[in-house]
């Protein structure tokens, strides 16, 4: 007994004279071995909270300060160097989401994770561990790390090895703070937050009903070294922390932007960058007729599938970033500040990419495969060439614009623009087909975004039209915190998904406020979508938001919406007026919807027979009219579609003639009857309203709401209503259903649910 005694006395001692003891300390008072710097963006101050003092990021910068920096000494950078532990004491002020960044090899600001604060207005300790730190002062002002969205931080200790006591267990420190909040969860809905989840916030993410988290995972980031040398460990973390914590992951393959691209690719003969046609400019994101990529595609989807291939049951679904400056379907945009990190600055801006002479050449092919013989190009154009080769691409903006504006005819940039936004759509094709061989069963995406000007490339109809060959879906990166904005900006996708069958997402463009959060999960419920993306930022970074979040999240449920109004989504008219039409459509779009919901249908979804599903079609911008819409049109009516149109000019197709307005308004201009249908123009949009209202009652459809009133009204499956307010009262919404009328309350700046 004396034996064992004495032997756990000794362990006893052992432990206390081996512990890990700290290689540096800071507090406001006295510091060993690190200090505080304070660049521009970090500009702090010593505040006293429950008697004791703190550093905090100063409020009122300019710049506005985010981070608290700490740079080491060079005798503990030395010590410290290749993996550094960190008890952090810090004050829960509020509830937010606390980054870590530090200098690691090749990125003196890598992730290193970081930790949740609470909130409780106690101080806490909390242990974080940098894995392959690099200390050398790389930071603003020399600094070695730095902690984004800051709690005030009382005291800091770095240790070499990890140290067993001192601090509390981060999930330990959540438990009490989650179950308070209760559970949170979307019914049939994916809920994604972007980007990456460190272990330290997972089960926060977990609490909020998240079911996955999105990475960016680029070809540059696992044969970034050389051709051959793949290194999939950054992602293999990120797999085991999502497992580990009962989250799904959606990684965004992507290859095209600039910075997807590794370096030895992009300085190799392969790589052939985007030419810009306005200013004869090179950048370098990728040439989509760049015939080397395609390959490359392939090579990196197999080694993907091959390297998770234990690992697809963590894997919710799949997102392809195929071109542009992020990765969606168009081309480059905007780009500038984290995607120039990688490649380094390059030309890029909204415009015409197709400079290269792999795109020089397709052009004339793609006019060949259109009309055959050159003499039927020339009719159509009103020109003279002698051989398809002849046609050159315009160069300058004066050319452009002389190709745009042509008086004769508007058939050469109607060309011009389906070659160019077509060649994007097959580029989804190839990736999507590829991919789907190689993943049979596993969900997908086309990551696409923007508002569709002819410079974008994009047809958010004809992407989806794709993405449904393949069994496949559409991602939309374009949502802010404006529901009408939102609206106009998804529902060709949702209303294309719904038709072709492709399912589809909505996400954010960037950050939002408190009522985006209920707006965009009212778009998504209202639309019929099968995801919906945040970025983490927008939700976890205060109490506030987190609590909307929670508070709405009840409604993020998969719909089947019953909607009985479709809207002409100019296409011909857009592509030769461009941002003049685009803006009236934005303008026109936003204010009907207040009156009623409706989808979107452009000409190909009229060819392909989107019209059948409906009794009324709308007209709210746009003269400009193919002859064979037209001709469907017409056809549609005569079987007893109602077209209502805004008063506006004469519709005309593409030659300028006023076929399309004889056609279906006749020589009355105001109202025709085409066979058991009618046209008519009406002056406002509340005569508009009145005239669906006729139609949808002579039908015995639901009649919803038809006042603008800000409040938005779906009839998210037959007799159950979703009610957006965003009214600042309450308003009563008066809805006739299956022959029945009632007022249902709609509380100011809520979402309702109601069922008859």
């Amino acid at each position: 007994m004396k034996k064992l005694l004495a032997a756990l006395i000794i362990s006893a001692l052992s432990s206390a004279l081996f512990a890990a003891a700290p290689i540096a300390t800071y507090t406001p008072d006295k510091q060993s071995g690190i200090s505080i710097v304070q660049p521009a963006d970090g500009i702090c101050e010593t505040v006293t909270l429950d008697g004791k003092k703190a550093v905090k990021v100063k409020a009122g910068t300019n710049p506005v300060s985010n981070y608290i920096y700490f740079r080491m000494s060079d005798e503990v950078r030395a010590e410290a160097k290749g993996k550094t532990y960190l008890i952090v004491e810090f004050y829960e002020e509020r509830v937010a989401q606390v980054r870590v960044q530090y200098s690691a090899p090749g990125n003196p600001y890598a992730d290193g994770g970081g930790f949740v604060s609470v909130g409780s207005k106690k101080f806490s300790r909390i242990l974080l561990e940098l894995p392959d730190d690099d200390f050398t002062g790389a930071q603003n002002d020399g600094g070695d790390f730095r902690f984004e969205f800051a709690m005030p931080v009382a005291a800091l200790e770095v240790y070499k090895e990890k140290p067993d006591s001192g601090y509390t267990d981060n999930k330990d420190r959540l438990k009490d703070f989650l179950s308070s909040k209760g559970a949170a969860k979307p019914e049939g809905m994916y809920y994604t937050f972007g980007n990456d989840c460190p272990e330290s916030v997972a089960p926060l993410y977990k609490a909020l009903g998240v079911t996955s988290v999105e990475s960016y995972v680029t070809w540059e980031t696992v044969e970034r070294a050389a051709e051959g040398k793949w290194d999939w460990s950054a992602w293999d973390r990120q797999v085991k922390i999502l497992r580990d914590n009962d989250l799904k992951w959606v990684p965004f393959i992507i290859l095209g932007p600039a910075y997807s691209v590794p370096d030895w690719f992009r300085k190799g003969p392969e790589h052939v960058s985007c030419y810009c046609l306005d200013h004869n400019e090179d950048g370098l994101i990728e040439s989509l007729w760049n015939p080397n990529l395609r390959p490359r595609v392939e090579r990196f989807l197999k080694a993907f599938a091959e390297h998770y291939k234990d690992d697809m049951d963590v894997i919710e679904s799949l997102l392809f970033g195929i071109e542009g400056n992020f990765g969606e379907a168009i081309y480059p945009v905007l780009g500038g500040g984290w995607t120039f990190s990688i490649p380094g600055e390059h030309h890029t801006h909204p415009g015409f990419w197709c400079g290269d002479k792999y795109a020089e050449a397709d052009f004339p092919r793609f006019l060949r495969d259109k009309y055959g013989v050159v003499q039927s190009l020339n009719r159509a154009w009103k020109t003279d060439y002698a051989k398809f080769e002849d046609i050159k691409l315009p160069r300058g903006q004066e050319e452009i614009n002389n190709l745009r504006y042509n008086s004769d005819t508007m058939r050469p940039w109607l060309d011009f623009s389906e070659w160019y936004i077509g060649s994007m759509t097959e580029l989804a094709d190839y990736w999507l087909s590829t991919a789907r061989k190689i993943f049979p069963k596993t969900e997908m995406y086309l990551c696409t975004g923007g508002h569709e000007p002819v410079e974008h490339g994009s047809d958010f109809g004809a992407q989806c039209k794709a993405a449904a060959k393949y069994k496949a879906g559409v991602r939309i990166t374009n949502e802010a915190s404006d529901y009408a904005t939102n609206f106009y900006l998804t529902r060709h996708v949702a209303s294309a998904g719904k038709f072709y069958g492709a399912y589809f997402g909505f996400e954010p463009a960037g950050p939002e406020d408190e009522r985006g959060i209920v707006a965009r999960i009212y778009n998504a419920a209202a639309s019929g979508a099968n995801q919906l993306h945040d970025y983490n930022n927008n939700i976890t970074n205060a109490e506030r938001t987190m609590d909307i979040q929670r508070d709405h999240i009840k409604y993020l449920k998969k719909s089947e919406p019953v909607v009985n109004v479709a809207v002409w989504y100019p296409s011909a008219n857009m592509r030769v007026k461009g941002s003049r039409s685009l803006s009236a459509l934005h303008y026109a779009v936003t204010k009907l919807r207040d009156y009623t919901d409706f989808d979107e249908i452009d000409d190909n979804m009229i060819a392909d027979g989107a019209l059948d599903k409906y009794k009324i079609l709308v007209i709210v911008e746009g003269n400009i009219m193919e002859d064979a819409t037209c001709d469907r049109i017409v056809k549609w009516m005569s079987r007893g579609g109602t077209l209502i149109s805004y008063d506006g000019g004469d519709l005309v197709n593409t030659e300028y003639k006023n076929t399309p307005e004889m056609k279906i308004f006749g020589s009355w201009r105001q109202s025709n009857t085409v066979g058991k249908g009618k046209a008519v123009r009406v002056a406002g949009y509340g005569k508009m309203a009145a005239e669906i209202a006729k139609v949808l009652t002579a039908n015995n459809m639901t009649v919803i709401d038809l006042k603008p009133d800000d409040v938005y009204v779906t009839e998210i499956e037959p007799g159950r209503f979703l009610i957006l307010s965003r009214s600042e009262f309450d308003e009563d919404v008066i809805v006739t259903y299956n022959g029945e009328t009632r007022n249902i309350h709609a509380p100011a700046m809520e979402i309702t649910e109601y069922k008859f």
